[in-house]
């Protein structure tokens, strides 16, 4: 998360003319924890004109009424796979000049079909993926493969090893397993357990 975190923070700093920033949030764990760290980086918080976290995509229009309203330069979106296009679309209704920042889901098929060429030139954070995944997922399906996808690659076989090395015993020896993992290397590369106590894994991030 910090990693996400200091991604964001890196294309700030690319646009050091853009100082309005305005930050919408899904009400979901991973999505206000990036936020969260976002928030975190930006040292000047007075750049910050719009923070606000929504439970629905029914609260889309109202909140980009209110977000257009302190005119920002750029907006970063935690929003969930769906609440992204939507939103996008509603801003770009304004026809503002205005620079996205998102998770991967941006870059996704089926989220770039529901904006309707309202996420063109917007940035997504992601993780590297392995080569050998890569190469492999490509020539079963044809496609880059979604992030998501990685990341339940991944999740699978962590807790696959978690539960191998706990002796297939389902009791705390899995959870302490699992938040010891260090150096896994999976579809997103190698990574470990957050060491801020986050229950998050320390996954590399690039805009």
């Amino acid at each position: 998360l910090k990693n996400y975190g200091r991604a964001i923070k890196q294309e700030l700093d690319k646009h050091p003319d853009k100082k309005r920033i305005a930050l919408i949030t899904t009400e979901y764990d991973s999505t206000l924890k990036r936020t969260a760290a976002v928030r975190e980086l930006v040292k000047e918080k007075s750049l910050i004109v719009f923070d606000e976290t929504i439970s629905s995509i029914a609260e889309i229009p109202g909140v980009t009424v209110k977000l257009i309203a302190k005119k920002p330069q750029v907006i970063v979106i935690n929003l969930l796979p769906g609440q992204v296009g939507i939103f996008s679309k509603k801003i770009r209704e304004y026809n503002l000049d205005v620079l996205l920042i998102g998770p991967d889901s941006i870059a996704e098929k089926s989220e770039l079909e529901l904006a309707q060429g309202s996420l063109d030139n917007a940035l997504y954070i992601d993780s590297d993926l392995d080569p050998d995944f890569l190469s492999r997922y490509e020539n079963d399906y044809q496609e880059y493969p979604p992030n998501r996808f990685a990341h339940g690659y991944d999740a699978v076989h962590i807790l696959a090893n978690a539960y191998r090395l706990s002796g297939f015993k389902k009791d705390k020896k899995i959870i302490n397993t699992l938040i010891r993992v260090k150096n896994f290397s999976g579809a997103l590369g190698q990574f470990s357990i957050a060491e801020d106590n986050s229950n998050c894994f320390d996954l590399k991030a690039t805009v």
